[in-house]
């Protein structure tokens, strides 16, 4: 009943919406093709959506379909709140220009000259970084694992200053060298915005933004007391027409909140659109022009837009929360925007925003040329947006590696296609007769490659050897294998000690103490291990870093004690070699502790 229930609503809200579009007639064929798609999806892999159609700055279609919340039969209307991933980024955007805009910042200066002293040197930018390369997503920085997303407020930090500091990627390749999406990046300009306005950036935006559109449903960095009265709630997909309430209404709370924590309304985001589409009305025509056109280029492809990816004309974000998922697309070509919102994180509706706008992947290139042999590109790769400084990170990496090998008919093999070279470092698929190009390898002066781009918008980067999957996998194994060791032995040295404390001859306490010390490392790297399998990317940063630290003290209490051990030993007939033999495992243990990051050190 329930599902018959919810294809009966679907039906009447297409219907309804017939009479609905603003400013247009129901035969427009952006109308058509959305109805087309909620007929497909809505109530099959969605219970409710939010849709806004722009054209120009004039909007075509402003409603919303199916089911709020099914449990409560609520309906989603215009005002009805989602939560934006990374649709929430643009707000970071549109606050970079509007303060370029009156001259108080240039988006091509070093961010360190708006910086305070204290931040930068936390930051530790390795290379000068501009405002720009921030939003456009080549500023240069890995990925940050944790403190992304939360399912409870708790973990919410009480300033973006704080949120930042909290984990700190490495800047690995100097700003404008590749592409790759990054959340830290986004929220670091956003910073940069707190920093030059002098009030919190989420108070600036407020008054700066929203109030001026009139977006009364907007709130950017949510706490438990924002829930309101006509948000949606988050449903996990049971399967064909079949949904469930998530816990907590699904709700969701970002650490780097300006990159993902925002919720709104289709009827703001439709004032919102009408501004940045229209070319008047926050923003100059020349900035809004320059938000929906230019485009940072990873090699051949042209991959990004500030906040917004690249495809073909096309430019937009595709974002999704645990629980709701967000699409926005503009084509500058035809002045068109489409804004999809789903209170399901995946659904088939989500792709209407970019089909509607023509994005598409791939890059017609010129042919020929002195084709680089295929060996060289041999290799394994992951993406760049991954970090390689947590144990988190880098049992990620081991698992999410992706082999590049030359088959015998002179093709490559790598991200599930089978790729020939069309020009230098250039391939399309094998099967492809139109020579469109999928992906290109980029190399140094040595010709080495130092990235492999796609027309997608992803980076890869070359993996070494020890965090390949093989060898790291050897390497967690041995990490076990001597923390299992080592709580076993200082247990039963300890044990030993206790019951033959008082006999003649017993063996003295300085042997004990660094197996002793030693189980203790085991002990904190184990409940590293577990906590990292177990939750992953949803444990705190803070429980890492307080435990790794800890470790790395009681690393250097056993090798103190060791080193007293070995003096003590010189005295006691073959205790020397017994004494040494620990020394070097434990050492063997540290070297993996550090490798795997599980050790301040």
């Amino acid at each position: 009943m329930k599902k018959i229930g919810i294809v009966l609503l679907v039906t009447l809200s297409l219907l309804a919406s017939a009479v609905l579009p603003i400013a247009a007639t129901p035969n427009d064929p952006l109308i058509a093709a959305t109805r087309t798609k909620l007929e497909q999806t809505l109530g099959i892999d969605t219970p409710g959506a939010a849709v806004v159609l722009d054209r120009g700055g004039e909007t075509l279609l402003l409603e919303g379909y199916g089911y709020a919340d099914i449990n409560s039969r609520v309906l989603v209307h215009p005002e009805t709140v989602f939560e934006l991933g990374e649709l929430s980024s643009l707000f970071v955007v549109l606050a970079a220009y509007r303060l370029a805009e009156n001259g108080a910042v240039s988006l091509d200066a070093n961010i360190a000259d708006y910086l305070p002293d204290p931040m930068e040197k936390k930051l530790g930018l390795a290379h000068v970084t501009t405002l720009r390369q921030l939003l456009l997503g080549c500023g240069g920085f890995e990925g940050r694992t944790f403190d992304l997303i939360f399912d409870t407020p708790t973990g919410r930090f009480d300033t973006l200053e704080q949120a930042l500091l909290a984990e700190v990627p490495r800047q690995i390749a100097a700003p404008g060298t590749f592409y790759a999406y990054s959340e830290f990046g986004i929220a670091l300009a956003a910073y940069v915005v707190e920093c030059i306005a002098g009030v919190p950036y989420d108070e600036y935006v407020t008054a700066e933004i929203l109030t001026p559109l009139g977006m009364e449903h907007t709130v950017l960095d949510p706490d438990e007391n924002a829930a309101g009265t006509y948000d949606a709630s988050g449903h996990v997909f049971l399967g064909e027409g079949r949904f469930a309430v998530e816990k907590e209404q699904g709700r969701s709370y970002a650490g780097l909140y300006p990159a993902t924590g925002a919720r709104s309304a289709a009827a703001d985001l439709a004032r919102l659109l009408a501004a940045l589409n229209g070319g008047s009305g926050l923003l100059s025509s020349a900035s809004c022009n320059e938000i929906l056109t230019f485009a940072f280029e990873n090699g051949i492809f042209a991959v990004s837009a500030p906040g917004m990816t690249v495809q073909g004309g096309a430019r937009g974000i595709s974002a999704n929360t645990l629980s709701f998922g967000a699409s926005l697309w503009f084509s500058p070509a035809t002045k068109t925007a489409v804004l999809v919102m789903t209170n399901v994180q995946k659904s088939d509706l989500l792709t209407l925003p970019a089909e509607l706008c023509g994005a598409h992947i791939g890059k017609e290139t010129a042919l020929g040329g002195n084709l680089t042999d295929l060996q060289v590109f041999r290799g394994v790769y992951t993406l760049a947006d991954r970090e390689d400084h947590s144990f988190v990170g880098l049992l990620d990496r081991k698992d999410h590696s992706f082999k590049c090998e030359v088959l015998e008919d002179g093709t490559l093999s790598f991200l599930d296609m089978t790729l020939r070279q069309v020009s230098p470092g250039v391939f399309a698929k094998a099967d492809d007769t139109a020579d469109v190009a999928q992906l290109q390898f980029l190399m140094d002066q040595t010709g080495k490659v130092y990235a492999v781009v796609t027309a997608a918008g992803e980076t890869y980067l070359p993996v070494p050897f020890l965090q390949q999957k093989i060898p790291a996998t050897l390497l967690f194994f041995l990490l076990l294998a001597l923390a299992a060791w080592f709580l076993f032995a200082g247990i039963v040295s300890t044990v030993r000690y206790l019951a033959f404390r008082y006999e003649e001859g017993r063996e003295p306490f300085v042997y004990t103490l660094p197996l002793l010390f030693a189980a203790l490392v085991s002990l904190l790297a184990l409940l590293q291990v577990w906590v990292g399998v177990q939750w992953g990317a949803m444990a705190y940063s803070s429980f890492f870093g307080a435990m790794s630290v800890i470790t790395v003290l009681f690393t250097f209490g056993a090798l103190a004690c060791l080193i007293v051990a070995f003096m003590a030993s010189l005295t006691r007939k073959g205790m020397t070699t017994r004494v040494v033999r620990t020394a070097l495992l434990f050492i063997a243990f540290v070297l993996v502790l550090h490798f795997w990051g599980l050790s301040a050190l």
